[in-house]
């Protein structure tokens, strides 16, 4: 069965994690590329995976603002935000 492969963003946790589908291919590896490129943008913004508190949580969100021209549903909390693939089988009916 064929399959594609999804970039997926996230953010939060427990009840407040939030997750949404970026873009689709139909290479493993051209979506692994893609998604690595958005965290290493994001951890140059030092927003992967979590903020560090240096700086007010605003300047963070100042900072998101320039992500959402890259992916227009960007979400970002105090967590910071990642990007993962996952895959889903294709049917054709």
């Amino acid at each position: 069965m064929k399959q594609i492969f999804i970039v997926q963003g996230s953010t939060g946790e427990y009840s407040d994690h939030q997750e949404w589908f970026y873009k689709a291919y139909y290479s493993q590896d051209a979506a692994t590329k893609v998604a690595e490129e958005l965290n290493a943008k994001l951890l140059e913004l030092g927003i992967h995976r979590q903020c560090d508190y240096s700086q007010e949580f605003s300047t963070y969100k100042e900072k998101a603002k320039l992500f959402l021209k890259e992916d227009p549903k960007f979400s970002l909390d105090y967590t910071g935000s990642d990007y993962t693939v996952v895959s889903c089988d294709i049917t054709e009916e």
